[in-house]
């Protein structure tokens, strides 16, 4: 808690035509109790690809892009589990069940950090 998270992902154009792709980064709480999002869109970045080129897309979290409120309206960082969601939609079931997008998860330890 309270430092910056780095997370990269590889995107591939598979296709035989040039293309963009608008790479998106969701976070999630698992473990979080009380009205959360579902799901919060943390980042995105448009990348253009050539047929078959790779690029690796990076993005860095902040404390506050993974911290949530809690029942009296503060934001913390708090440790416990975080899941990640990247790709080019939203992290829905057919989607990751497909493989287009990835989910990895990240365990916050240290102590809890206020925000703002």
């Amino acid at each position: 808690t309270g430092q910056p998270v780095t997370v990269s992902v590889e995107v591939q154009n598979r296709g035989r035509r040039a293309g963009d792709e608008v790479v998106q980064l969701y976070v999630r709480h698992p473990d979080a109790r009380g009205p959360v999002a579902l799901h919060a869109l943390e980042g995105f970045r448009r990348v253009a690809l050539q047929p078959g080129e790779k690029k690796t897309v990076t993005f860095t979290l902040t404390p506050r892009q993974l911290s949530r409120l809690n029942a009296q309206a503060q934001r913390a960082e708090r440790p416990g589990r975080v899941q990640l969601f990247a790709g080019g939609g939203q992290p829905l079931s057919q989607s990751l069940a497909d493989g287009r997008i990835l989910k990895a998860e990240v365990k916050l330890t240290g102590s809890s950090v206020a925000i703002d």
